[in-house]
């Protein structure tokens, strides 16, 4: 994503969410460029037109497709960065151990 997690979780989640809103302001675009697509196709006559609008319809899908899972990817990775917060606020077993007396298990290492 090009986001370094530097930046505080505030102005990550904005940054995030001003993607996401970037894309989805493009999804409707398309989705009014589909609307005409359509439209040319209904009064279009010859097949070799008809294929043309076909691919770009086609094209305009995959787009949409695209950014939607980006969406998806970026939402996701915020919410396992959310799961990884709240599964570091536990305390690690290596800071249980920091709170047992020196002498434990000492004679193992060597």
């Amino acid at each position: 994503m090009g986001v370094t997690m530097a930046v505080n979780n505030t102005e990550y989640l904005k940054t995030i969410a001003s993607i996401i809103e970037f894309r989805c302001e493009n999804i409707l675009k398309v989705r009014n460029m589909l609307a005409k697509d359509i439209e040319e196709l209904h009064i279009t006559k010859s097949q070799r037109s008809r294929d043309r609008v076909c691919n770009d319809i086609y094209s305009k899908i995959e787009y949409i497709e695209t950014l939607l899972s980006k969406n998806i990817d970026d939402i996701m990775s915020v919410e396992i960065i959310e799961m990884d917060k709240l599964f570091k606020s536990k305390p690690d077993m290596s800071d249980l151990s920091l709170n047992m007396k020196s002498d434990d298990y000492s004679h193992y290492i060597q």
